[in-house]
């Protein structure tokens, strides 16, 4: 169970920082506008 754990915490780092990314491209594209 240990290793799904890690595995689901992975994901959940790596969702994360892709949307964090997402929202901070969004957020430089509305300030050049």
């Amino acid at each position: 169970m240990s290793e799904e754990a890690d595995m689901a915490d992975v994901i959940f780092l790596a969702i994360g920082a892709g949307a964090f990314a997402v929202f901070a491209l969004l957020a430089t594209a509305l300030k050049r506008v």
